[in-house]
């Protein structure tokens, strides 16, 4: 393995893009706010960047998306608010993300007000990939993503801290509450390169750290080591999301929003994609104590 990058730690405004071979010299730098620019780094490395370093976005030169991962990074550094309210502005390089440009990027937005609404949304969701994702392969991947994401959004962030593990559909319905702009949101867009697949929730609850070691340990140990048979669920789907995308993204406003997408590249096979380099994108804005 040669990592290489793309500057060798130039100041770009509020972030650094930063060689991974020069890593020794971040002690000296906002680690939050630098981008590790490498090639060819195993989706476990890419991870163990933020666990064991504290970096929060790293892009691969080999990614067919590079220059425009390194774009996207440096604009959730400093922009963070951006990516948390127009997530799909800011992967579609809008310079004034607004609630226009956000609706203008996404193809299917679904406010999700009860959990009997989550079948019509993967129907809804999958005639929309049997169209437009290639091969067929990605479909399944993509539609598999926003059946984990809401599942998440509607049975699992507004419940952390309250001991419910397996809430009913009445408890879930009772979080939901009467107020729209409460209600998760889940998006798709996509360029003629690329499909994107996401959801915001306003919880905020999401603990980024533990939901990274849980993708680690299941790429150390075997996806098998962490199924949870209890009523909490699998605790697999994150590992499963990150294993089939080329790029996550995953920003927290602790107590306020959450969200998440995966983006995937068009016409290539399931093999392929599992081949490609990893990116990853982190915000996580902690409540102060």
């Amino acid at each position: 393995m040669n990592p290489s990058c793309l500057q060798k730690g130039i100041m770009k405004n509020q972030a650094l893009i930063l060689d991974f071979e020069k890593l020794d010299q971040a002690q000296t730098l906002k680690i939050a706010e630098t981008v590790i620019s490498c090639d060819r780094l195993s989706p476990e490395r890419v991870i163990s960047l933020f666990l064991n370093s504290g970096f929060h976005h790293v892009v691969q030169k080999s990614s067919p998306d590079f220059v425009a991962e390194s774009a996207i990074a440096e604009s959730m550094i400093q922009h963070p608010d951006h990516f948390l309210q127009f997530p799909m502005s800011v992967l579609f390089a809008e310079k004034n993300p607004n609630l226009d440009t956000e609706r203008s990027h996404r193809d299917l937005s679904w406010q999700v007000s009860d959990p009997k609404e989550k079948r019509d949304l993967l129907t809804t969701v999958d005639e929309y990939m049997k169209k437009n994702a290639t091969p067929q392969s990605l479909a399944q991947d993509a539609k598999m993503v926003v059946d984990e994401i809401i599942t998440n959004a509607l049975h699992h962030g507004p419940f952390v801290g309250s001991g419910i593990t397996g809430p009913s559909s009445e408890q879930i319905r009772q979080s939901l509450g009467s107020d729209p702009k409460k209600w998760p949101q889940v998006f798709v867009g996509r360029t003629a390169e690329r499909i994107f697949v996401g959801c915001s929730d306003f919880n905020g609850s999401l603990n980024l750290e533990k939901m990274i070691k849980r993708i680690q340990f299941a790429f150390i140990s075997g996806p098998g080591e962490i199924i949870n048979f209890g009523r909490g669920g699998a605790r697999i789907g994150a590992f499963m999301m990150f294993e089939c995308c080329t790029s996550f993204y995953a920003a927290v406003d602790e107590g306020k929003i959450t969200t998440i997408v995966c983006g995937f590249p068009q016409r290539k096979s399931a093999k392929v994609r599992h081949e490609m380099p990893k990116n990853l994108h982190l915000i996580w804005r902690k409540k102060s104590s």
